[in-house]
């Protein structure tokens, strides 16, 4: 007996025999009649024409959480917005043109907020390229710092209201046991580095994240340096600053970040 026919094939590649992660986004939108020989007609939300109908959750090809580039356009646009000063004592057409300032940008960001609103990731090329975009300026470092600590802000943001209020209320030792978990969740969703401490209290963050294969220097790790140091401060009170004692640009196999303890002071 014949098996189906697909007409269309259907973009997410389902095919028969072969079972797709994407089949269950697929619509049967017809069949032609009920004997197994007519071919059934398919059609699937994803489309090779438009990459952001992609569902967000596949996982067969690395991907990086769309909070770090909305953190990183975000940064350059607060960085590049002309002040109110300049603003009412320049005519508009005198106003210096920034990159920040720019309607590709605004669009960017409406973009990656879209994403991020659906718990969404990007592909990690487009992410390298934005860092080696940001590496040319002068405020580079600046940059990513600030892109740091606001993706852990918006990281934060999708913490729970009931782990919210338990944290709030517990006593401080429970409070900071309790936050550095937290933390240790959202540094590997968003980061995709590791956070572990040891007897002595010192934190150490590992991770290979795509900073160094945008920017050979390193100098975008500082991104997720102070992504890290933001989410330790505020949910876990650990108030000692994190320092790059390892980096990928320096031929090792990881960055590392840590924590100064007593002995280091």
């Amino acid at each position: 007996m014949q098996r189906p026919l697909f007409d269309p094939p259907c973009p997410c590649g389902s095919a028969i025999g072969r079972p797709s992660r994407r089949r269950r986004f697929c619509i049967e939108l017809s069949r032609h009649d009920t004997s197994w020989r007519s071919p059934v007609t398919l059609t699937c939300r994803a489309s090779w024409d438009d990459p952001n109908a992609w569902p967000v959750d596949d996982k067969r090809k690395p991907s990086i959480n769309a909070i770090v580039p909305l953190a990183v356009l975000e940064a350059v646009r607060s960085l590049d917005r002309p002040s109110s000063v300049v603003l009412e004592e320049l005519p508009q057409d005198f106003v210096p043109k920034r990159l920040g300032a720019s309607r590709t940008v605004q669009g960017q960001i409406e973009r990656y907020a879209n994403v991020v609103a659906r718990g969404g990731a990007v592909d990690p090329e487009e992410v390298i390229q934005l860092f080696r975009l940001v590496a040319r300026r002068n405020d580079a470092g600046l940059v990513f710092s600030d892109a740091g600590r606001r993706a852990a802000r918006h990281a934060m943001r999708d913490v729970s209201a009931a782990a919210r209020g338990l944290h709030r209320a517990l006593p401080a030792r429970a409070r900071h046991r309790m936050g550095f978990r937290l933390a240790q969740r959202i540094s590997q969703r968003v980061f995709g580095v590791a956070a572990s401490r040891d007897e002595t209290g010192r934190v150490t963050v590992v991770g290979a994240p795509p900073s160094v294969d945008a920017v050979p220097g390193g100098e975008a790790c500082a991104l997720y340096g102070a992504g890290v140091s933001e989410l330790l401060r505020t949910l876990a009170g650990v108030e000692e600053e994190v320092t790059h004692a390892a980096c990928r640009a320096q031929g090792g196999d990881a960055c590392r970040w840590h924590t100064a303890t007593k002995e280091d002071r």
